[in-house]
């Protein structure tokens, strides 16, 4: 079940095999510091869909990180069905990545799978337009770096909950030069519109075809596999070993 995890789990988890990563040991590294916190929701309902015994200090510790994911991720998956509903009615076409759709599908629940903003694919041309729903949507734009390939827009709720939306308008939203390149890519500066020629409507946002949903994340997680050398030394929380388990 989680042989696709050895990938990034070998060098902090050095006995990490089908048997260990199903394990409560397992369990108990990964809520031993805040680097792989994220896994912890789909490791634990992994664990009870297959009735391995856990001790009651670790189902408390587990239920509780859970039970906040799914708090978490219903207040997002609304958000997000309000956007993609906004983007419908102005006629944008939208692309969710990752987020709500993903865990859905995925995992078949917003508590397997954390999430914490919501990332959105647009066409291009029609940034503009897409721009201004956010904005009467009552969001605000808080782009950092133009070349990032994606606009930053945040929404404070009356709870003073910030919710953060990334607009992209590339796939991978990190730019070298004037290009953007992405890990030994020629340049990618035509690989989202190539995606979109093979994407597929369903209901009010489009989704990409699984292979090219499966090439999306594995240059997701080698993105992340080199942010997070520098992360994880200042003790920052990591995606790695999660989004491992989503390609898996």
């Amino acid at each position: 079940m989680f042989n696709a995890l050895g990938l990034v789990t070998t060098l902090s988890f050095p006995s990490s095999n089908a048997t260990t990563l199903r394990s409560s040991e397992f369990l108990e590294w990964l809520l031993g510091g805040a680097l792989h916190l994220k896994l912890v929701p789909a490791v634990y309902s992994i664990l009870l869909d297959e009735g391995i015994q856990i001790s009651a200090e670790l189902d408390e510790k587990c239920k509780a990180h859970r039970m906040s994911c799914l708090m978490n991720g219903l207040l997002l998956k609304a958000e997000n069905d309000k956007l993609v509903n906004s983007f419908s009615a102005g006629r944008v076409d939208v692309l969710p990545l990752k987020g709500p759709v993903l865990a859905e599908r995925l995992y078949g629940g917003l508590e397997r799978r954390p999430f914490g903003d919501l990332d959105l694919l647009i066409r291009p041309e029609q940034t503009d337009q897409a721009c201004r729903i956010l904005s009467a949507s009552g969001y605000e734009d808080v782009t950092r770096h133009r070349k990032l390939f994606h606009y930053e827009f945040d929404r404070v709720l009356g709870s003073s909950r910030r919710i953060h939306v990334e607009l992209h308008r590339r796939l991978i939203g990190y730019a070298f030069g004037d290009d953007h390149l992405a890990f030994g890519l020629a340049g990618s500066s035509g690989l989202s519109e190539w995606i979109w020629t093979r994407a597929v409507k369903t209901g009010d946002f489009w989704e990409m075809r699984a292979g090219d949903e499966f090439f999306y994340l594995c240059l997701h997680l080698a993105k992340h596999l080199i942010d997070e050398r520098r992360l994880s030394a200042f003790g920052h929380p990591c995606s790695s070993l999660l989004l491992a388990l989503d390609l898996h």
